[in-house]
């Protein structure tokens, strides 16, 4: 399946074409991002940790209810603040633990229909590291750099993993609320969100495709083309 099927985010912080505070998404939907901060350098933006985020308005596009989803990430913190990557409200949160480097994973609908749980693997203060992140069917899979991780469930009651997480809530990178609460520290290449689950083939794909980008910082080939230089080519 081609990487850019069911492609409904893909921000590669690093493009040239996504300078400034008011950016457009590269994949279909071109969402209207607005930019807090976050400077750009050549291999993404940079969050202070304090103030900086980039918020992605709602779109039915990010409507996954109970079903499939991806959400995969290039980050490198620069310290370890117990504080959150993504958010879409309450019920998509992704943040890295203060204590050991490690990440928490949740999806909830209500108080009643919640999933969270830690991974194993850390990412230390400036690695770049890739994260994703997939449901499909009633299961959550982990991956760092293309390598599947187990998980330690900490709450899962109700509908658990299908919580359904549709909301009305923007997206959030780099903080849980735009644009200063919660604030993670330090800096984010790419964001991409599918509406399917990806096997572990495609994971392993995207990842040397992209891995490059942040092995020597001059690559600047994205998931879907070289973004860098416009040679995207529309879906």
């Amino acid at each position: 399946m081609p990487l850019n099927q069911g492609l409904v985010l893909y921000l590669p912080l690093w493009s040239g074409d996504l300078q400034g505070t008011s950016l457009s998404s590269e994949d279909n939907y071109r969402h209207s991002c607005s930019v807090v901060g976050a400077t750009q350098t050549n291999t993404g933006r940079d969050f202070d940790g304090i103030n900086d985020s980039i918020t992605v308005p709602d779109n039915a596009a990010f409507a996954f209810g109970s079903g499939d989803f991806t959400w995969g990430i290039w980050l490198k913190p620069s310290t370890y603040t117990g504080l959150r990557i993504l958010a879409k409200g309450a019920p998509w949160v992704i943040s890295q633990n203060s204590a050991g480097g490690n990440f928490a994973f949740r999806v909830r609908e209500d108080a009643s229909n919640v999933y969270f749980a830690n991974n194993s693997f850390t990412v230390s203060v400036d690695e770049w590291a890739q994260i994703l992140c997939t449901r499909g069917g009633s299961s959550i899979t982990v991956y760092k750099n293309a390598v599947k991780d187990t998980l330690s469930v900490i709450q899962n009651v109700g509908a658990g993993v299908n919580s359904n997480i549709t909301n009305s809530n923007p997206i959030v990178i780099g903080a849980e609320i735009a644009p200063s609460t919660n604030n993670w520290a330090g800096r984010i290449g790419e964001v991409w969100f599918y509406n399917r689950t990806t096997t572990s083939t495609e994971v392993t794909q995207n990842y040397n495709l992209t891995s490059p980008n942040y092995a020597s910082g001059d690559n600047r080939f994205g998931i879907i083309g070289d973004t860098k230089w416009g040679f995207f080519a529309w879906a």
